[in-house]
């Protein structure tokens, strides 16, 4: 048991300065946003909806982000126009030509990651074959 409470005590010293202000009560908001947070991690994991935890988190984010973009002025009005500054140096035709050649070198990548993915499929599918009786 001795070894057991020396084996225990480093990890008591770092929880207690996270765990200390809970005892007391000192932050109220903090205390109870902590208890929903686990208490919905805690439901996600015991109803099995861990798998809905990301698309959900990526949706969130999504509305976060249209929300800021729709508050960005300072009078809470929309965004009515974007703006795209041009390098000074290049003319229309050249920036074409740098858009083209950008998306071509984006498309090949594109495709060696396809590549780099069905191979490595292929390669578990193999490891692991069915048996049919």
């Amino acid at each position: 048991m001795g070894k057991l409470m020396n084996n225990i005590q480093p990890m008591r010293s770092y929880s207690c300065w996270f765990l200390k202000p809970m005892l007391y009560f000192s932050f109220p908001y903090f205390e109870s946003s902590f208890v929903w947070i686990c208490n919905i991690f805690l439901c996600t994991l015991y109803r099995g909806w861990l798998s809905y935890v990301p698309p959900a988190a990526l949706a969130l984010l999504a509305a976060y982000m249209a929300y800021v973009r729709h508050m960005r002025n300072n009078n809470n009005e929309p965004i009515k126009e974007v703006v795209v500054s041009t390098p000074p140096n290049q003319s229309t035709v050249e920036q074409l030509l740098a858009l083209q050649q950008a998306l071509s070198q984006l498309e090949s990548l594109i495709q060696a990651g396809n590549i780099f993915l069905l191979k490595t499929r292929a390669l578990i599918l193999s490891a692991l074959p069915e048996v049919s009786y």
